[in-house]
């Protein structure tokens, strides 16, 4: 949970700096490398039954527990 914590308080800013930075390329190949990690991470933490759609604010699974 530290390392998620760490993403969660480092990643604030995101939007902010994205807007004055000229890097879109960029930042989608990260985006996509880090999505992949916390994506990874949920399946071990669910035992494989999680999906990447549950972690969405909008999904309809956003609130279960696996």
């Amino acid at each position: 949970m530290t390392e998620l914590l760490a993403i969660a308080q480092h990643t604030t800013r995101l939007p902010w700096l994205a807007a004055r930075e000229n890097y879109a390329e960029e930042y989608r190949l990260i985006a996509r490398h880090l999505i992949r990690d916390i994506q990874a991470g949920y399946l071990a933490a669910t035992a494989g039954h999680g999906t990447l759609a549950d972690l969405m604010p909008d999904s309809p699974n956003r609130d279960r527990a696996s």
